[in-house]
């Protein structure tokens, strides 16, 4: 009975809607946050286009939702939702609705590991088995030189994606670490970048250690309540217990459908476990562009925003950017120049949703993107962001 119970409540939280079937409304609704005087007129220009653009793509591509939000000098100068958060369903998305942020979530272990070296509890090249004792590897100097730099720049010598498919089955992560000894390190650590999504996560393992809380629990107390992130939480429950969120979701070749939320990858947490609102995820810009030194100091801000390691133009993230003077990765964060432009990005997809932020930090201007769907707009939306600023802006 217990079993019958849960399947129901499931099947409400991805198909329960109002009865009325749904007019999609491809406007900017529920707006509290308008540009304030002292944006400057470039970048007006530049939220305009972006907007026809996205509103252009949703009418045509048909996908269901979408916000996002840009910041200037620190202030908040857009902020909006659009469409619905599920098809078939009337709800709009406005700038309180959540999403999940995918890989976006990888920028706050690196903030957090930086507020713990600020407090003198942490360096990023302490090695991680100071830490997290018990963990094994198949070659023993390569767990003995691991370090928490090597950790959040994805240069931990494993294979690429090392154990991710296992995160789509389902399995814990606790599980997953025990097999990371059956893994042939391919490169010393510190020499090569590899993306990860589990071997980022011991970041999550190392900060309890030091704390004697959970990352969750510091990530709210030290990121979130202070920025006002007021929406922004970890995990899979957190996410359906929010009243106003979008739902996920995925194209048959014809159209887009809501799908069932998925609780794969809410075990790593600090590779992709937040999820946040449009107004929480401008206030997280706000502090990456350097406007909070009383939570992160600049010399640390500079130390996460920095290429750490060089990685080719011909990966695919860097496809859609080429050509490019530099590319690399920081510490939870893209590198790159183009056109003498420095810019500091990531992108997240996972389970039906689709996020992509910028950071020019030069130019003191932000932009975030979120969406409930995997469309083309939003694989092309930070080039053509860069684009439009460089022409209305960076002369």
């Amino acid at each position: 009975m217990l079993k019958y119970f849960l399947f129901i409540v499931s099947f409400l939280f991805i198909i329960g809607c109002k009865k009325e079937r749904a007019k999609p409304q491809y406007q900017a609704v529920n707006v509290p946050i308008k540009a304030p005087p002292t944006a400057s007129k470039a970048l007006k220009n530049v939220i305009q286009q972006f907007e026809d653009s996205l509103l252009h793509a949703m009418q045509t591509e048909g996908f269901p939702g979408a916000a996002f939000a840009v910041v200037e000098n620190g202030e908040i100068v857009h902020s909006k939702g659009y469409g619905i958060r599920q098809a078939g369903c009337p709800e709009q998305v406005d700038s309180a609705t959540v999403f999940r942020i995918a890989s976006l979530s990888k920028g706050f272990p690196s903030v957090l590991t930086g507020m713990l070296i600020q407090d003198s509890l942490l360096n990023w090249d302490d090695q991680i088995s100071q830490y997290v004792p018990n963990l094994i590897l198949s070659r023993t100097s390569a767990r003995d030189s691991l370090s928490i730099r090597h950790l959040l720049s994805h240069t931990t010598g494993l294979p690429r994606h090392t154990f991710s498919n296992l995160l789509n089955m389902g399995v814990p992560y606790p599980d997953i670490l025990k097999k990371l000894k059956e893994v042939r390190i391919a490169h010393p650590p510190g020499t090569w970048y590899n993306y990860q999504n589990v071997a980022y996560s011991l970041i999550g393992d190392v900060i309890g250690k030091v704390v004697g809380k959970s990352y969750a629990e510091l990530l709210a107390e030290r990121i979130f309540l202070p920025l006002g992130m007021h929406q922004a939480s970890t995990g899979f429950y957190a996410l359906q217990a929010s009243e106003n969120v979008a739902a996920p979701h995925l194209y048959d070749g014809k159209k887009y459908f809501a799908a069932k939320s998925s609780n794969n990858f809410y075990s790593v947490l600090p590779a992709a476990g937040v999820n946040a609102s449009i107004q929480d995820m401008a206030q997280w810009i706000s502090l990456m562009l350097g406007h909070h030194p009383d939570l992160l100091d600049s010399l640390t801000l500079q130390e996460i925003e920095r290429e750490q390691i060089a990685v080719s133009p011909r990966e695919n993230v860097m496809r859609a950017w080429r050509p490019l003077e530099t590319s690399g990765y920081g510490l939870g964060w893209r590198t790159a120049t183009k056109n003498h432009t420095r810019f500091v990005f990531h992108g997240g997809f996972v389970n039906g949703y689709r996020a992509e932020i910028i950071l020019l930090p030069d130019q003191d201007i932000g932009m975030v993107l979120l969406t409930n769907s995997n469309n083309q707009f939003v694989g092309h939306s930070l080039p053509y962001f860069l684009n439009l600023v460089q022409g209305e802006i960076v002369r």
